[in-house]
């Protein structure tokens, strides 16, 4: 039964809105023509709804109340025309006004439908074409109201986040998750992207790390965060899209691995190729010096001058070899290795540089060691060449299974308005500890200069013992 009334209207509505007002102008002649030959007694008015009503629906309001001041104004003419008995003239043009007026609300609240209808058909369409696109997307969406509820989701996140709808997404977001912070971003990663997107941040290159037991396995996501504001601009929520990247990351760890497996067999050439024939040659150059001594020659001296400088050139070498291969040349692991980097900015540069170890263990064996130490030699770099310190203090810290690497200096501190990307290598810091899945703060000290903070979790750690497995 009801298929006859949706099969009218589907047709109505396909009806261009110049075709229904040629069609409601024909239906309002026929409706006169019908109400001229059924005389005054019989009232008509009626028949005159469908013209208004086919206007208005499809040709919005103003058309619609023109089909109904022309309905009321045939209306009126035939009543005229009829020259009907009335107690009084003004009679016939009191019921042509009511008629009009009554015409006109069925053509307004007709129009008013016929917009919301078009509005909900349009909002329906946009709906379902954005839910086909989210369900199609291979990212994670979510959305979340401005009381940090989950609003709507797409299935690659209810799959990839684990998520279901109605959870509390900042308490989700807060607890099984870790999220690494923009690079110079002063906020700590506790803070989640949806807080921020919610108080009207925008987020971009925050990346959030997926820990067992809470997942099957770590995954590595990157985040990007937009405020949900609407027409008045007012933040309603935030959304946030999420993008598996763990491939991206095991391939740039496995690249990286490979680059400082190069960099350790450089170092160990160097080590044990160029420093064994630059110890050769000096030691040649002093047995010269000494034969030429004994001969009273002139050219001993110069000799003995050769024999300096090759042990000057055996020494870099052999301090670029240490470099070039880091923790792995240190028996003791990180601490030695941090230790012998604080003594060759003492030797080289000049620089009071000390080394403070309040591990009491032999921190050793984790994959992301060569990292941290990277870090430590990239922040000390920057002391040096940048900030022009005058004071450089290494800490490495550990308690509750993390360790801690902090590098502080006294020199001129950060630039003002300094860019992601523009030297001092700090894309590369932080790209480090990003594979780690570290935080890591780059900030002002407590009494100037700059501060390096690595903080890196190591389950399974304790003072004492050395760690062997990430």
């Amino acid at each position: 039964m009801n298929s006859v009334p949706a099969t009218l209207a589907a047709q109505i509505n396909r009806l261009s809105a110049r075709t229904a007002r040629v069609m409601g102008g024909v239906l309002l002649l026929l409706a006169g023509v019908v109400d001229w030959f059924s005389g005054p007694e019989l009232a008509f008015s009626v028949f005159y709804l469908p013209s208004i009503l086919l206007v208005a629906w499809t040709s919005r309001r103003w058309w619609g109340l023109a089909a109904a001041g022309a309905s009321a104004a045939v209306w009126l003419f035939i009543e005229l025309m009829a020259n009907a008995p009335y107690s009084h003239s003004f009679v016939p043009f009191w019921n042509g006004l009511v008629r009009l007026l009554i015409f006109s609300l069925v053509a307004v609240l007709t129009a008013e439908v016929a917009e919301r209808k078009r509005v909900e058909t349009a909002l329906h369409r946009q709906t379902n074409i954005l839910r086909s696109v989210l369900n199609s997307m291979g990212d994670a969406v979510v959305v979340a109201d401005r009381e940090g509820r989950i609003a709507l989701t797409n299935p690659a996140a209810d799959q990839m986040l684990r998520l279901a709808g109605g959870d509390d997404a900042v308490g989700w977001l807060s607890s099984p998750v870790t999220y690494l912070t923009d690079p110079l971003t002063p906020a700590p990663s506790a803070e989640h992207p949806l807080a921020r997107a919610g108080r009207g941040e925008t987020v971009d290159q925050a990346e959030v790390v997926l820990r067992p037991p809470a997942f099957p396995t770590e995954r590595r996501l990157a985040v990007s965060g937009r405020p949900l504001v609407d027409a008045a601009g007012r933040r309603n929520g935030g959304v946030l899209v999420f993008t598996d990247i763990t491939a991206r990351r095991s391939l740039e760890r496995q690249i990286a691995e490979i680059s400082d497996r190069e960099q350790r067999r450089l170092g160990q050439d160097l080590h044990d190729g160029l420093c064994q024939e630059l110890v050769s040659g000096a030691l040649a150059a002093r047995v010269l010096a000494d034969g030429l001594r004994d001969r009273a020659q002139a050219e001993a001296d110069e000799a003995a001058e050769l024999a300096e400088l090759l042990d000057h050139a055996i020494t870099q070498a052999r301090d670029v070899a240490r470099g070039l291969c880091g923790v792995q040349l240190e028996a003791g692991g990180l601490s030695t290795a941090l230790d012998e980097l604080a003594r060759r900015v003492r030797s080289r540069h000049r620089i009071p540089c000390q080394f403070l170890d309040q591990t009491g263990a032999a921190i050793r064996g984790f994959e992301g060691i060569t990292e941290v130490y990277r870090i430590a030699q990239e922040a000390v770099n920057n002391a040096v060449k940048h900030a022009r310190a005058r004071q450089i203090t290494l800490t490495l810290a550990a308690a509750n299974d993390q360790i801690e690497l902090r590098v502080v200096d006294d020199g001129v501190g950060l630039p003002s308005g300094l860019e992601v990307g523009k030297g001092l290598g700090l894309p590369i810091m932080h790209y480090r500890a990003r594979m780690l899945g570290a935080e890591l703060r780059v900030g002002a000290g407590a009494t100037g200069g700059t501060e390096v903070v690595c903080a890196l979790k190591l389950p399974g750690l304790t003072s004492g013992i050395a760690h062997e497995q990430l």
